[in-house]
Order: structure tokens, then sequence, then C-alpha cells
């Protein structure tokens, strides 16, 4: 026979609830209205355990070249080893943020690294969310990747 500890029996004092555990992080920051988290997820913001937003538009971009890029790559396999460098990739921005080229402008000291960045790059058309002020001030941008092990 199951019992059901929820019921009072007849004489006993009902338990309490157990206690939730509750954020140990404390944190002096303004909580950010419904407008203020939507406007910065609609550009590109990520939720997290803290107020994290970029400091300026030009830092907002560029994680979101960044992010993208990340993404893409995440999808590859290679093997890690202690020693890999960074690889540097040099993209070319067009209108809208399209994708006009790419090159390889640092190789990690692994031609499956590198192949792995190159098959990750030919997938990316367009980085969605950069403003035209962003583009016009930085046609062409260089991003590290840093290979890490998986």
């Amino acid at each position: 026979m199951v019992v059901d500890k929820s019921v009072v029996v007849k004489g006993e004092k009902p338990k309490p609830p157990p206690k939730v555990p509750t954020s140990t992080i404390k944190t002096n920051e303004k909580p950010l209205s419904e407008a203020d988290i939507l406007k910065a997820l609609g550009g590109g913001a990520r939720p997290g355990a803290t107020n994290s937003l970029p400091k300026n538009e030009g830092e907002r971009c560029f994680g979101v070249i960044k992010r993208t890029i990340d993404r893409e790559w995440s999808r590859e396999s290679f093997t890690w080893y202690a020693g890999l460098r960074s690889g540097i990739v040099e993209i070319q921005l067009g209108k809208d943020g399209t994708l006009r080229g790419w090159r390889l402008a640092g190789t990690t000291g692994s031609a499956e690294v590198d192949n792995s960045i190159r098959r990750a790059m030919t997938r990316i058309e367009r980085f969605h969310g950069l403003t035209a002020t962003f583009i016009s001030t930085y046609p062409v941008i260089s991003i590290e990747l840093k290979p890490v092990g998986r």
C-alpha cells in the first residue's frame, strides 16, 4: 500500500514544504525590465545568471560575429591536443551583414583543425543583427578562434 505523505493523519502536524534553495549570487544590479530583456534578446544577447550586456553597439556586433562562427565551428570535430594555436579568420562584410569573403589568416598548426575552420566558414552566409554603422566602420575583421578540447 502506498501512503500519500501530503495527507495529514489525524493528530499529526502537517510537515512544512521543503525549502527551495535560493540563488547564492548577490548583485547590486538593477533588474532589467521585460522591455529591456526583449530588446537585448532581439539584439543577440543570451540568457544568463547576471546582467551582462555589451557596453556599446560595436561590442554587441563583434559578439554576434564571434558567436555565429563559434556555433558553426562547434559542429565540426577534430583531434585536440595541447599546443594547438589559435586560428585567425579574416572576414569581409557586405551589406546587411552578408559574408562577402573570408580567409584563414593564421593557422592553428594542424591541417585537421584548419580544415574544420574552413568547413565551418563555408556554411556562413550572413551575420544577422549587425548595424549599417558597424559594417561601414569595420568592413574587414579578424577573429581569433581558440581550439579547445571537447
